[in-house]
């Protein structure tokens, strides 16, 4: 991560959206050195977690010897859909002040979205192209004469930045 581009001593909050994402192994280092460059212009420097010690589990003998809670000087707001393990032993060794708020209808879908669910090990592209192709049959069986085919739309979550490129 470069220098900043602007002045961090007058950041009053900071919120970390997708932060099961932005805590994984792909970005990690550059979320902690961003909050530690934070701290760091508030005039309270942090301790940069090395990312072994991130993705050790609680019983590891890297995090048992070395935790230290960490304490910013702005706000601090996390938001995430999911709360894997190693973001969870993550807050609880190193935020636990932190306060959880977590919804009921956390992964509440409208009853009228058509989900699927596919592995990355499996063609996404390819079942792109197959939903497409049956949207192009469909219509040919029910509407007469040209015109346009209406696509599905969708919306594809992938949760590493690497596969987000391969796509």
């Amino acid at each position: 991560v470069d220098e900043p581009e602007m002045s961090l001593e007058n950041v009053q909050w900071v919120v970390v959206d997708e932060t099961d994402v932005l805590f994984n192994l792909d970005f990690q280092e550059s979320t902690h050195m961003l909050l530690a460059d934070i701290a760091a212009a508030h005039g309270s420097p942090v301790p940069v977690i090395p990312s072994l010690v991130l993705s050790s589990t609680p019983d590891s003998e890297a995090t048992a010897t070395s935790i230290q809670s960490i304490s910013y000087l702005f706000n601090f707001l996390l938001t995430s859909a999911t709360i894997p393990t190693s973001l969870a032993t993550y807050l609880s060794n190193y935020q636990p002040s932190l306060i959880r708020l977590a919804s009921p209808w956390l992964h509440h879908l409208s009853p009228t979205l058509c989900t699927a669910q596919t592995s990355w090990t499996g063609d996404v592209e390819h079942r792109i192209c197959r939903i497409w192709a049956e949207d192009a049959l469909m219509r040919s069986k029910t509407v007469t004469g040209p015109g346009p085919i209406k696509l599905s739309k969708l919306l594809i979550f992938c949760n590493k930045h690497s596969k987000v490129e391969q796509l």
